[in-house]
C-alpha cells in the first residue's frame, strides 16, 4: 500500500523534532496546546493507515519528553504562583473577565469585531477601514466556506480518500487545525470580554490556504482570464487596504493638533 509505505518513512528523530516544535508552540502561546491535539489525531490517522495500533505508544516518549522539557517548567511555574496551570484565571481576574452570560446576540456582536479586527481594525477598535472592504471580504469568505463544504461533500468515501490520496490527508489536517482554533477562540470568548482577530493568527497560514482552496472550487468553472482577475484583485485589495491604513487612516487619526492662536468665544471656562 503506497499510503502505508509513505507513513513508514518517518524516523524516530523526526518525532523528536515534532516534540521540540510542540514544546516551543506551548511555550510561546497557550493556543499552541491545540497542536498537541492535532498531532495526536495525526498519529491516530497514521496508525489507522498502517493498521498498527501500537504506533501511538511507540511515539509517545519521543514526542512527549522534548515537549515537556521545553515547556513543562512554565506550566509548573503557573501552578506554583497562581494555583492554575494555565494562568488564565489570574489573567482574567486582572483584565477582562466576562461578567455576563454569552448570548447568541452577544456572540454575533463579538463575531463582527472578530471579523473586522482579523482583516484590519486599529486603535482600540476605533479606527476602521472603509466598511465596503469588510463587505467584500465577507462575501469572499462566504464563497470560500461554501466551496470547502462542497469539496467535502464530493468526497463521500472519506476512508478510501484518506488511504489513497495523501493530499486529502493534508487538507483534512488543515481543516482540523482551523476547527480547533475556532473552538479555542470560542472558549476564550466565553471566558473573556472581547475577542480580537489576532487570536486566529496562529492558524492564519491554514486559513489562507483554505480560503484559496474554497474559492478555487468555484473559480475553476470560469474562463481562465476571469480566474486571473479574481486572484489578482483579491491580494491587491488587501495590499491597498494596508497602504490606505498606513498612509491615510492612521496619520489622520494620530496627527498632532493645530496650534490655537485665540480662544474661541464659545469656549467655557472650567475651574479645575
Amino acid at each position: 500500500n503506497s499510503a502505508a509505505a509513505t507513513a513508514k518513512k518517518f524516523r524516530g528523530g523526526e518525532w523528536v523534532v515534532l516534540g521540540i516544535l510542540l514544546g516551543l508552540a506551548a511555550l510561546s502561546k497557550l493556543q499552541g496546546l491545540g497542536l498537541f491535539v492535532l498531532s495526536g489525531l495525526t498519529v491516530l490517522l497514521l496508525a489507522w493507515i498502517q493498521r498498527d495500533w501500537r504506533l501511538p505508544l511507540r511515539l509517545l516518549l519521543p514526542v512527549a519528553i522534548p515537549a515537556l522539557l521545553i515547556a513543562g517548567w512554565w506550566y509548573w511555574r503557573n501552578i506554583m504562583l497562581y494555583g492554575d496551570w494555565s494562568g488564565l484565571g489570574h489573567l482574567l481576574a486582572k483584565n477582562g473577565q466576562r461578567g455576563d452570560t454569552l448570548t447568541p446576540a452577544g456572540l454575533w456582536q463579538e463575531f463582527r469585531g472578530l471579523r473586522y479586527s482579523f482583516w484590519g481594525l486599529f486603535g482600540w477598535f476605533s479606527i476602521l477601514l472603509p466598511v465596503w472592504i469588510y463587505t467584500v471580504l465577507d462575501i469572499l469568505t462566504l464563497g470560500a466556506l461554501a466551496g470547502l463544504g462542497w469539496r467535502m461533500l464530493r468526497h463521500r468515501a472519506l476512508g478510501q480518500t484518506l488511504r489513497h490520496q495523501p493530499q486529502q490527508r493534508v487538507r483534512l489536517l488543515l481543516v482540523a487545525w482551523a476547527i480547533l482554533s475556532l473552538l479555542l477562540l470560542f472558549y476564550w470568548i466565553s471566558q473573556a470580554s472581547g475577542s480580537q482577530g489576532r487570536l486566529l493568527f496562529p492558524a492564519i497560514g491554514v486559513i489562507g490556504i483554505l480560503f484559496v482552496l474554497g474559492l478555487q472550487t468555484w473559480l475553476r468553472h470560469l474562463p481562465v482570464r476571469w480566474q486571473w482577475l479574481v486572484w489578482l484583485l483579491t491580494p491587491l485589495l488587501l495590499l491597498g487596504a494596508s497602504l490606505f491604513a498606513l498612509s491615510i487612516r492612521l496619520p489622520a487619526s494620530y496627527h498632532e493638533p493645530q496650534p490655537v492662536t485665540t480662544i474661541p468665544e464659545t469656549a467655557q471656562r472650567v475651574d479645575v
